[in-house]
C-alpha cells in the first residue's frame, strides 16, 4: 500500500460526520428522553430529601492602629499594615482553642442540629436497625455504660472536625474586615455560632491586652522600687567618700592641684629661660672681660632688657640729631659741640648699664639656679598631690556615673509606668462587630434547581456518550456514501434496493421492479462514466467480502443492462460455489469456464445464450479440485484477451475476496473492479483491509455498490433518491447520505 493512501486513510478516520452522529441520536431519541426523564425524577426526589443548610455571617472590623500619644510599647499590636497579620488573626479565629470555647459556650454537644450529625448512624447501622424493628426488637434495651475517657476524647475530636467543616473565615480584600460564617441545618444555631465566635475572639483579645498591661505594670513597679533603694545607697556612698577624704568638689576633685601644677610648670619654664640667658651673659663676660662688654649687645636677653632698650633708644635719637646738625654746621660749631657731648653721654650711659649687668652676671646666675631648684621641687610635690587627687576623682566620677545612670533609668521607668497607665485607661478595643449575624430566612444549600439541572445535563451527556459508544461498537459497517469515500477513497456507484427473502428481481411488484431497474441504470451510468476515459477497459469484475451480499445479482443485472450498449458476456468466475447458472436456467452439467480452461470443451459449447435478454453467459462449468491453478494458467489470461476483442463488455462474477485468493487473481487481470458491500452489515475494518491488499497488487477499483438498502425508510428514501433516479448521471463521491 502506498504512502499517499496511508495518509489519506488516516485523515479519513479522523473525520467526524456530525450528521451521522445526529442520525444515531435521532434513532435512539426515545431512549435518551426516557433515561433523562428517569434521572430527573430521581434527582428531584433525592434533592427533596437533602436537609437544607443555612449560612449566617458576622463581620468583624480590626481597628486601625493610630499614632496615639499613649500606646502600650511591647503590648498587643495588630500590625494592620501587613497582610500577614490579617491572615494570622483569621487563623486564630479558626483555631482549635476558639472552636472548643464556642462548643462549650453553646453546649453544642447537646444541640440536635449539631450533635445529630455526630450521632447519625451509618447506612449499615440503619439497615440493622430497620431489620431489628421489622423482625421484632425487644422492648427493653440495656442501659448504655458511661463513656470512657478515650471515647470522650474521640467525640471531642469529631465535634471539632464537624465544627471546622461548617466554619468559614475569610477576609474582604482591600479592607480590615474579616467575615465569620457558619452553616447549619438550624438558622438560629448558625447565627448563634457566628456571633459567639466573634464575641469570644474580641474578649480573648481584650483579655490578652489587659493581662499584658497588668504584667508590665507590675514589673515596672517592682523595678521602680528597686531603683529607689539603689539610688539611696549610691548617694550615701558618695557622701561617705567625700567626707572620708576631706574633699570639696568645686571644679572636680583634682581641679586645684591641676591648676597648681600648671602654674609651677610655667614658672619653671620662665626661670629656665632666664637662667639660660644669664648663663650666656656670664660666659661672654668671662671670655671677653670688661673690655669686650659691648659684645653683650648681641645677646637677645640683653637687647630685650627694658633699661638697655631705653638707653639705646636715647642714644639713637642723639645720633640722629648729630647727623642732622652735621649737614648744617661744622664740627666746631657750638651746637655741634653740644650735640657731640650729648652723644658721648648717651653712649656712656649704655656702657655703664652693660658694665653693671656684667658685674652682677655671676650673682644673678647663682640666684637663678637656686630659684629654679626650688621651683622644680615644688612642681614634683604638686604632681604627686595631683596624681593622688586624680585617683580620688576617678572613684568620684565612677560613683557619680552610677547614680546618674540609676537616676536616668529610674526616670524612664517612671515615665513608662505613667505612660502605660494612660494607655490602658484610653484603650478602646482592638476589634468590633460591625455586622452581627442574623438567622437567615432562606437556606443557602442545596440549590435544588441547579442540582436537578446538572443531573439532567449529566444524564443527557451520559446517555449520548453511551449510545454513541454502543453504536460504534455494534454497528461499524458502511452506513453512508460518506463512509465509502472516507474509508475506501472510491466513489459510491449506486445502491441496490432491499429484496425480501425468497424473491428475485423478476418476482418483484411493478413499483419495486421499476425502483430496482432505476438503481441498476444508476450503477451502470456511473460505471460507464468511470470507464469512458479509456475505451479499452472492457473487463469488469464484481466481487464482495462475504457470501450473500448480492454481488451475483448485481453482476447479472449489470450485464443485462449493458446489453443495450453492445455485445456483453457474463462470466461466472466463481469456480467454487457458482450461482448464476441456476438463476438463468442453465442445465446443471453444462460445460463452462472450468472445462474451457482445462481444454475439455470449446468456447462455443460453453457459452449459453439467454433468449429473454440476449445475454451471452459463460457458466462456471464442472467443479475442479484447484480453481486457483486454472485462474493462474496462461489459458485464462489468453481467454480474457480474446474476449475483449469479441465483446463490448465482459462482466465477471468473482468469488468473495475474504474467502480465498481467487478474487485477487481476477482483480489483477481485469480492467475494472466493482466492489459490493451490504449496507449496515459488512464490517468496515474487513473491507478496508481487503482494499489495501487489492491496491497493493495493482487492482483498479472503480467504485462500490451498496446492496440491501431499505429504501422504504423515510430518511434513506429522501437521501438516496438520486442513486436510483434515472436522470442522475453524476458520480456521487461524498454527499453524506445515509443507508
Amino acid at each position: 500500500m502506498s504512502t499517499n493512501n496511508d495518509s489519506h486513510n488516516i485523515d479519513s478516520y479522523e473525520f467526524i460526520d456530525l450528521f451521522d452522529i445526529w442520525r444515531v441520536l435521532m434513532r435512539y431519541k426515545f431512549y435518551i428522553v426516557g433515561f433523562v426523564s428517569i434521572v430527573a425524577v430521581l434527582a428531584v426526589l433525592a434533592v427533596g430529601k437533602i436537609t437544607p443548610t443555612y449560612i449566617a455571617t458576622a463581620t468583624l472590623l480590626l481597628k486601625e492602629k493610630k499614632e496615639s500619644m499613649f500606646s502600650l510599647p511591647g503590648g498587643f499590636d495588630l500590625g494592620l499594615n501587613n497582610d500577614e497579620t490579617i491572615v494570622t488573626e483569621m487563623e486564630v479565629l479558626s483555631s482549635r482553642n476558639m472552636m472548643t470555647q464556642v462548643i462549650d459556650e453553646l453546649n453544642l454537644a447537646e444541640e440536635p442540629a449539631f450533635a445529630g450529625q455526630l450521632n447519625k448512624p451509618g447506612y449499615i447501622q440503619q439497615l440493622i436497625t430497620f431489620m431489628t424493628s421489622t423482625l421484632g426488637a425487644p422492648e427493653s434495651q440495656p442501659e448504655p455504660s458511661p463513656p470512657t475517657e478515650k471515647q470522650l476524647d474521640t467525640k471531642q475530636f469529631q465535634m471539632l472536625g464537624l465544627f471546622n467543616r461548617d466554619l468559614s473565615v475569610s477576609s474582604i480584600p482591600q479592607t480590615r474586615m474579616i467575615t465569620v460564617s457558619f452553616e447549619s441545618s438550624s438558622p438560629e444555631l448558625a447565627r448563634d455560632v457566628a456571633n459567639t465566635l466573634a464575641e469570644l475572639y474580641i474578649e480573648r483579645n481584650e483579655r490578652i491586652f489587659k493581662d499584658d498591661a497588668e504584667r508590665e505594670s507590675q514589673w515596672l513597679d517592682e523595678r521602680l522600687y528597686q531603683m529607689r533603694v539603689q539610688m539611696q545607697d549610691l548617694e550615701q556612698n558618695i557622701s561617705d567618700f567625700l567626707e572620708s577624704n576631706d574633699l570639696i568638689v568645686t571644679n572636680g576633685v583634682s581641679g586645684l592641684s591641676a591648676g597648681k601644677v600648671k602654674q609651677l610648670k610655667s614658672q619653671v619654664l620662665k626661670e629656665q629661660q632666664r637662667n639660660l640667658e644669664l648663663s650666656i651673659i656670664n660666659t661672654v663676660v668671662e671670655e671677653a672681660g670688661m673690655k669686650g662688654i659691648s659684645a653683650l649687645l648681641s645677646i637677645d636677653y640683653v637687647v630685650k632688657n627694658p633699661t638697655i632698650q631705653s638707653l639705646r633708644h636715647s642714644e639713637m635719637q642723639v645720633q640722629q640729631k648729630v647727623n642732622e646738625l652735621s649737614t648744617l654746621y661744622g664740627q666746631k660749631h657750638p651746637k655741634m659741640i653740644a650735640a657731640q657731648s650729648e652723644l658721648k653721654q648717651a653712649h656712656y650711659n649704655v656702657m655703664s648699664e652693660l658694665r653693671s649687668m656684667a658685674a652682677n652676671a655671676k650673682t644673678n646666675l647663682n640666684a637663678s639656679n637656686e630659684v629654679l631648684k626650688e621651683l622644680k621641687a615644688e612642681l614634683k610635690m604638686a604632681r604627686q598631690e595631683h596624681q593622688q587627687n586624680q585617683k580620688l576623682e576617678n572613684k568620684f566620677i565612677r560613683l557619680t556615673r552610677e547614680i546618674d545612670s540609676s537616676r536616668e533609668l529610674y526616670d524612664k521607668l517612671l515615665q513608662q509606668s505613667l505612660h502605660n497607665r494612660l494607655a490602658t485607661a484610653s484603650h478602646v478595643g482592638i476589634a468590633s462587630i460591625i455586622d452581627p449575624a442574623i438567622a437567615p430566612p432562606f437556606p443557602a444549600k442545596p440549590k435544588k434547581k441547579v442540582l436537578v439541572g446538572i443531573a439532567i445535563i449529566l444524564a443527557l451527556a451520559a446517555s449520548v456518550i453511551m449510545i454513541l459508544i454502543i453504536d460504534a461498537m455494534t454497528n461499524n459497517s458502511f452506513r453512508s456514501a460518506n463512509d465509502v469515500s472516507r474509508y475506501l477513497d472510491v466513489p459510491l456507484l449506486g445502491i441496490m434496493p432491499k429484496i425480501k427473502n425468497g424473491k428475485t428481481e423478476r418476482s418483484l411488484g411493478e413499483r419495486e421492479h421499476k425502483r430496482f431497474l432505476e438503481a441498476i441504470r444508476t450503477v451502470k451510468t456511473n460505471l460507464l462514466l468511470q470507464l469512458r476515459q479509456d475505451p479499452n477497459k472492457k473487463l469488469i469484475a464484481v466481487t464482495s467480502t462475504f457470501v450473500g451480499e448480492g454481488k451475483s445479482l448485481l453482476a447479472k443485472s449489470l450485464a443485462e443492462s449493458l446489453c443495450r450498449q453492445g455485445k456483453v458476456l457474463l462470466v461466472d468466475a466463481d469456480l467454487r460455489r457458482p450461482s448464476l447458472g441456476q438463476g438463468l436456467g442453465v442445465p446443471e452439467n453444462h460445460p463452462g469456464l472450468a472445462d474451457l480452461l482445462k481444454g475439455e470443451a470449446s468456447f462455443i459449447d460453453c457459452v449459453y445464450m439467454d433468449e429473454a435478454t440476449g445475454l451471452a453467459f459463460l457458466p462456471a462449468g464442472n467443479l475442479c479440485d484447484d480453481p486457483l491453478d486454472l485462474l493462474f494458467s496462461p489459458r485464462f489470461h489468453l481467454l480474457l484477451k480474446r474476449l475483449k476483442q469479441h465483446y463490448k463488455y465482459v462482466i465477471l462474477d468473482s468469488v468473495q475476496a475474504e474467502a480465498v485468493s481467487d478474487a485477487f487473481v481476477i482483480a489483477k487481470k481485469v480492467d475494472s473492479l466493482v466492489y459490493v458491500v451490504k449496507a449496515n452489515s459488512t464490517k468496515r475494518e474487513q473491507v478496508v483491509t481487503l482494499f489495501d491488499r487489492l491496491r497493493s497488487q495493482g487492482a483498479s477499483v472503480s467504485g462500490v455498490v451498496a446492496t440491501q438498502v431499505d429504501v422504504h425508510n423515510r430518511q434513506n428514501k429522501e437521501r438516496f433518491a438520486n442513486y436510483y433516479d434515472f436522470d442522475s448521471l453524476m458520480v456521487k463521491k461524498s454527499n453524506g447520505a445515509c443507508f
